[in-house]
């Protein structure tokens, strides 16, 4: 039972807000735990900053989300594309199979090491949080991770008056299956003339995709597959459709709801592990790059990037430490001492294991993709593939930094994490195949209309009164 008021919890309180962004109740039901989820990250850093019980500054927060979102409902704006009852059938009851693998028992050592411990760090109040994170000796936990997945977790335990690690397990993983739902939303509207089955199965297989690599993760507490599911929504939104920035360069067709969607979806990111900060950090610089001519629309995109630096500060503020940042590797290499960049073959070879052959069949399709369907691709409005393939390589080389520059020995941190950081990697480059199937699988430019369906013809008997009707209508 604590379990499912949790859950419940986690759409109900969401919802309006939610609904702001998308105005469409199904899809703000789908996409309310993840704004729930920020809502409590929200509460965690003001009970550290000013003090007080957690669960006070939940409900502070909560009512003070729902009094924006009645104001800002009242603004007209046109409904995100729907979610159908077809489109929740073939893309979404699929995925309720592999997470069912949240039934495992709650003992991974990531999350009960690091999220489900920082969780009980915030729902024991500011004084808690406050000596964990100055604490040496918890270092080992990497206490400067921010805290969206712990504080929400620490929510659900606040509201339900248990610490159970059912409920922390649950909770976490229904966060992750929200993002990759909102990746198949994306994927399924990329292109609004798609025909829907064609499109509803491309967003299913990008979404299933998420299973690939380190499944265990998706359902085991582990955040790596939500912050990459939430990211790669937004590159689709930002860097593929023309919802928000059209091919040529030209405001798209999404009236605001697309971009507030790839706001609070990188948000997500930043705020949920250290690696999904620096992503939103590329894809923010990507996007201004982009959107240089429209330069309010790419301002927003900087408000995830201020977020998770904000969370950094205060975290470091009150004596939290990084393990990258306090790496004596980094001194090597300032000084002229190379001898860190002989981790990047291994590295190297490592992902290519875990993503190579995705990456590598995405490329093909690229290069196929660009040489016979470039026009096309630009008629009916998705935007060159190139800027997601920016995203995979500047994410990609953040990546091998990380790695070069680790202070534990590469052999065993390579085992113990490469196949779950490189979720990003693999959902972007699922995404780019996705969006030239959808390019393959419409008209060429100038072909001819489909002919409309034959009409049984009707004749009327010139003897029989006709009352204006024409004979041989």
């Amino acid at each position: 039972m604590a379990v499912i008021l949790a859950l419940v919890a986690l759409v109900v309180v969401g919802l309006p807000l939610a609904y702001v962004v998308t105005r469409d109740l199904v899809v703000a039901a789908v996409l309310a735990p993840l704004v729930t989820a920020l809502q409590c990250a929200a509460a965690a850093v003001a009970m550290l900053l000013v003090g007080g019980p957690f669960g006070l500054w939940m409900i502070l927060i909560t009512v003070a989300a729902w009094g924006a979102a009645g104001l800002l409902v009242r603004r007209a704006r046109s409904p995100m594309p729907p979610l159908g009852v077809v489109d929740l059938v073939v893309m979404y009851v699929p995925l309720l199979l592999p997470a069912l693998l949240v039934r495992r028992p709650p003992v991974a050592w990531d999350a009960r090491s690091i999220w489900w411990f920082h969780a009980s760090w915030i729902e024991g109040g500011p004084g808690a949080l406050r000596d964990a994170l100055a604490n040496p000796a918890l270092a080992y936990s990497h206490p400067d991770y921010p805290p969206l997945v712990p504080a929400t977790i620490a929510g659900a335990w606040t509201s339900t008056g248990g610490s159970g690690l059912w409920i922390a397990q649950a909770v976490s993983t229904v966060l992750t299956l929200s993002a990759v739902a909102m990746l198949a939303y994306a994927v399924r509207h990329l292109v609004p003339t798609a025909r829907p089955m064609v499109a509803r199965l491309l967003a299913l297989g990008v979404a299933l995709g998420l299973w690939a690599t380190a499944d265990y993760g998706v359902a085991a507490g582990y955040v790596d597959h939500l912050w990459a599911a939430a990211l790669a929504a937004a590159v689709a939104l930002l860097f593929i459709g023309g919802s928000i920035i059209d091919a040529d360069g030209s405001p798209g067709h999404g009236r605001g709801g697309h971009l507030a969607l790839a706001v609070l979806l990188a948000t997500v990111a930043a705020l949920t592990k250290n690696e999904g900060l620096v992503a939103a950090g590329m894809v923010a610089v990507l996007f201004t790059v982009r959107a240089r001519h429209h330069l309010h629309r790419a301002a927003w995109m900087w408000l995830p990037v201020a977020a998770g630096l904000a969370w950094a500060m205060v975290a470091r503020g009150f004596g939290a430490t990084s393990d990258l940042s306090s790496s004596p590797r980094i001194g090597q290499l300032t000084g002229g001492d190379l001898e860190p960049l002989g981790r990047i073959p291994r590295t190297l070879t490592t992902f290519g294991g875990h993503v190579g052959w995705v990456l590598a069949g995405a490329l093909v399709v690229s290069v196929i993709g660009a040489i016979s369907l470039r026009r096309s691709r630009r008629t009916i409005g998705l935007v060159s593939d190139l800027w997601p393939w920016l995203v995979i390589v500047g994410f990609g080389i953040g990546l091998l930094a990380t790695y070069v520059i680790s202070p534990y020995e590469i052999g065993w941190h390579l085992a113990t994490s490469a196949d779950r950081v490189g979720v990003l990697l693999l959902l972007v480059a699922l995404t780019i195949v996705a969006s030239w199937v959808l390019v393959a699988m419409e008209p060429a430019p100038g072909a001819d209309p489909p002919r409309p369906p034959k009409v049984r013809e009707r004749r009327i008997d010139a003897e029989a009164p006709s009352e204006g009707v024409r004979v041989g209508w």
